[in-house]
């Protein structure tokens, strides 16, 4: 029995690469999509400062929040424009979009190294809340 799910592995920072995956839904079922769960994320358990005094990579930090956050707004932005043009179910929603966050944001600040960790999972749940605007397009 298929479920009309087709998985496929995207870099969510890239614009053209998410919606590529959201055509294969929109390909798989005719229409756009109705559900987009966001959960990408990446980590790294590094102090601001190593033991030897040489500070975290610039380039990780960096990478942890282009993935964790950007990549979350870019997802959120290019499935919900989509959903907006679908039209309202029976309960009257036209989708929804379910964000998925660490419980780290709320136990990383007594957890050293990954008190940096905190930054992308505040980051995460702040644009989920931002989103919820989205509610004026039955999203």
């Amino acid at each position: 029995m298929s479920l009309g799910i087709e998985p496929t592995a995207r870099q969510v920072t890239d614009e053209k690469q998410v919606n590529a995956a959201l055509d294969v839904t929109r390909n798989l079922s005719g229409e756009n999509i109705s559900v987009a769960v966001n959960c990408a994320g990446v980590a790294y358990a590094k102090r601001t400062l190593n033991p030897k005094g040489e500070p975290h990579s610039l380039e990780d930090f960096t990478r942890v929040l282009t993935v964790n956050a950007i990549g979350c707004f870019n997802v959120l932005r290019l499935s919900s424009t989509r959903m907006a043009k679908m039209p309202k179910d029976e309960n009257g929603l036209r989708g929804v979009i379910i964000n998925t966050a660490s419980i780290a944001g709320a136990a990383a600040p007594f957890i050293l190294p990954f008190e940096k960790f905190v930054l992308f999972i505040w980051c995460f749940i702040f644009l989920t809340y931002m989103w919820s605007s989205l509610t004026s397009h039955s999203i």
